[in-house]
This record gives structure tokens, C-alpha cells and sequence, in this order.
């Protein structure tokens, strides 16, 4: 039995043709209310795991993962596909390529650029190298062996069902950006600590600029739709998904918000460069700029996070509630960086017709800089893919953090 199934973008639609068994049947689509997407075919169990991980972007990760430790022992996944998918159709046409839905669905503007295109001057030199054994990410002393390995890249949900996730108190280097539908995620960069991660769910087009400035970094992602796994095979990272990784089911948390791997377990025996300084940090002694603060509150997609000092950290908040975490009862952070950033179209839309944004990470923008219990503003810029993103002050010169972890979250300019 042939079964046609369409990805629909802004302006343009194309067809993929699978090969079911024999008596394979496709039921209609469903809307997931966790997050209002196309639930999976009840026929997909006939179809080869990895092709269902191509073509239907599902977060779900093949059945056949890697052995569990014991207090996690993997499960068969049986969860419906989230964010962008191929929607059935009943009708037949000549099948395209991972690279033809490409050219015919993308229209953002990161993955059409180059490593080395240069967008917008650079307003300063990058930042310095750190001194050795101090963490590029942190600017914390950290053991040689660990800095002297490539960063881990995770992407972590962030719906009410995956909290509280594990791996983003640990990371050195926190992302959050605007999927579909309103909602966030989050890309961990865990470089100079090893952590459980999780729940890890799918690719989007914003993470080529998260990825493109640490040094062919490791990326753990749970799947995703055809054009978004050609644009990722296009990126300069090292592919630790469900397929070359171990992952498995925390079976106290409800799929799809359930699938969990560590970095070590991601590392295996892998080397590689690490990644270069992001920030430039202050000495103990130097002033803080900037206006005293206790709280800033900041909108993301359809949420509104307020993130407080308590007189050492910023702790984020939900409302009037702490974001908890696994190890703690609130994530905390020693800075947060609130980039504005324009969201464009990618080409895709989700199951229940929301555009999938892409944030344009080169240029140049405004950002808001928490740090020591004080707010500054400055300005972002960003030549190429393969630069990293800085933060300069109206002298021009590099706004300089509190050495730690740092969180950058993508706000909708």
C-alpha cells in the first residue's frame, strides 16, 4: 500500500510517498492536547523506526535505544510525534528527497548562510582566550581533562509535564528560544560539568546558530521532520541522537516528556576541541555596572518569566512560582543575557497549522544583561555563523559577567 504524506510551509507543499505493509492502514490525525499536535498514525509500528524519525518528526526516539541503567529501564515508545510533521494524505506522488523537501519547504535565513559569511561588521574582537585550566564557558577553574573535550549541545523540553528537567542547573550554558505554538525550549551546553539530561525532545532551525559558534560540539535531540534532520546534517556538530546514543524512559514522568540520557553516556569515547570563550568576565575586584535590581520580568512566547536575585543568583520563576529543578527547588543562574532577537518564518508550520519561528542570531540587536544583582544594557553583534554572539556597552567595549553559568534567553524583539 502506498500512502502519500504532505509537509505544509508558508506558500508551498510537498509530497512523500512510504511503503506500508501489505494491510497497513493510516488513521486520521488527532490533536495531542499537551501541545496541540497531529498525534502518530496507529499504523506506524509498520514502518521502519528510523523512517518514522525522518519523515514524521516525531520527538519519540526509535523503540530500539540503547539499554537503560537500572533505576531507568527503557520503554517502548508509543507517543504521538511533536512539533513540525507530515500530515497523511490520502493520495499518491512521486516521492522527494530529504534535500528536494528542503529546497521546496525552507525559507529561513540560517541555514542558507554560510559558516563564513559575514553579515554585520564586527563591533569588537571576540573575546580573550581564559587562562588555562579555566572553563570558556564559565570562567571558573575547572580539571584539564574535562575542558580538553568537546561541549554537549542538549535540547530539553520545557512544557509544564517536563519540569522539573534535569541537566540545566549543571550546564554551563543555557539557551531558551521561541518554538511554535508560543512555547519555549531549552539548549543546554553542558562543556566543563557531566550531568543527567532531560527530557530531550527535537531539532529546530534556531539551534544552527546555537551550535555553529562552539567548535563542532555533540548534539542530543530526540528526532525531527525531514527538512529540519537535511538542515541539521548540514551543520558542523557530531549526531549523539536516539540512534548513535543511549537514551531511555524515566517511567515517573508521562511520554512524550519522558526521554532521559547523561552526558557521559553521550561522550562514550568521542574527543574533539572544546569550545571558545562566549563572555568576557570581571575580577572579584572590579566595579559592577549597571542599575541594582531585584527582579525582571521578561516575556517569551505566551509566558512570562521573572527571574530574582537573592543576593548571590538570579532564580527563575514561573509566575509566582520557582522553576524547579531536579537537584534543587529553583533553578538558579549567576547571569542571564535577555537577547532580542527578530523570529522569522521557517517554512514550516506544526499539526495544528502554528509557523514555526526561526531566530535570526546574526546582526546585531539589543539585550538587557543581569548580573551581581544589577541591570545593564548593551548591544549584540554577530558577523558569521562560526563568530560568537558580544555583548559591548555604549563605550564599545565587552560588558563583562559574573564568572559561572550564564543563561540567554531569545526574547522576540
Amino acid at each position: 500500500m502506498r500512502v502519500a504524506w504532505t509537509i505544509v510551509g508558508l506558500g508551498a507543499v510537498a509530497v512523500v510517498t512510504l511503503l506500508l505493509a501489505p494491510n497497513g492502514t493510516v488513521a486520521g490525525s488527532s490533536l495531542d492536547g499537551a501541545e496541540g499536535v497531529p498525534s502518530a498514525p496507529t499504523s506506524i509500528p509498520l514502518l521502519e523506526a528510523s523512517r518514522r524519525a525522518e519523515l514524521l518528526g516525531a520527538d519519540a526516539p526509535p523503540t530500539t535505544t540503547a539499554p537503560a541503567p537500572a533505576l531507568a529501564p527503557p520503554t517502548v515508545a508509543t507517543t504521538a510525534p511533536a512539533g513540525p510533521v507530515l500530515v497523511p494524505q490520502p493520495r499518491s506522488a512521486p516521492p522527494l528527497s530529504a534535500p528536494e523537501l528542503f529546497e521546496a519547504l525552507y525559507v529561513g535565513p540560517m541555514g542558507r548562510r554560510g559558516l563564513d559569511e559575514v553579515v554585520v561588521e564586527a563591533a569588537t574582537g571576540p573575546p580573550p582566550p581564559v587562562p588555562e585550566g579555566v572553563a570558556p564557558l564559565t570562567g571558573v577553574a575547572a580539571a584539564p581533562e574535562l575542558l580538553a573535550r568537546p561541549a554537549v549541545v542538549v535540547k530539553i523540553d520545557n512544557s509544564p509535564r517536563a519540569r522539573p528537567q534535569a541537566g540545566l542547573i549543571e550546564a554551563d550554558l543555557v539557551y531558551e528560544e521561541l518554538v511554535e505554538g508560543g512555547t519555549s525550549r531549552f539548549a543546554a551546553v553542558l562543556h566543563s560539568t557531566d550531568a543527567a539530561v532531560g527530557p530531550v525532545r527535537s531539532f529546530r532551525s534556531t539551534d544552527i546558530g546555537l551550535v555553529t559558534s562552539l567548535e563542532r560540539p555533540l548534539l542530543s535531540w530526540s528526532g525531527a521532520n525531514a527538512v529540519f534532520a537535511e538542515l541539521l546534517r548540514r551543520q558542523p556538530v557530531v549526531d549523539r541522537g536516539t540512534s548513535q546514543a543511549p537514551y531511555w524512559r524515566d517511567r515517573s514522568r508521562r511520554a512524550p516528556h519522558d526521554l532521559m540520557t547523561d552526558t557521559p553516556s553521550l561522550r562514550g569515547d568521542i574527543t574533539g576541541a572544546g569550545p571558545p570563550p562566549h563572555f568576557v568576565y570581571r575580577s572579584p575586584d572590579d566595579p559592577v555596572a549597571g542599575v541594582e535590581q531585584e527582579r525582571v520580568d521578561v516575556r517569551i512566547g505566551n509566558q512570562t518569566i521573572s527571574w530574582r536575585w537573592n543576593g548571590v543568583q538570579w532564580e527563575r520563576w514561573l509566575g509566582s512560582s520557582p522553576h524547579p529543578s531536579t537537584v534543587g527547588p529553583v533553578l538558579t543562574t549567576d547571569n542571564v543575557v535577555l537577547q532580542r532577537v527578530a523570529y522569522l518564518p521557517s517554512g514550516l508550520v506544526d499539526g495544528a497549522g502554528s509557523v514555526v519561528p526561526e531566530a535570526e542570531l546574526l546582526g546585531t540587536g539589543t539585550a538587557t544583561i543581569l548580573t551581581a544583582g544589577r541591570v545593564q544594557e548593551a548591544t549584540w553583534t554577530r558577523p558569521t555563523l562560526r563568530s560568537v554572539t558580544t555583548f559591548t556597552d555604549v563605550e564599545g567595549e565587552h560588558v563583562a559577567l559574573t564568572p559561572g553559568r550564564t543563561w540567554v534567553v531569545l526574547v522576540d524583539a
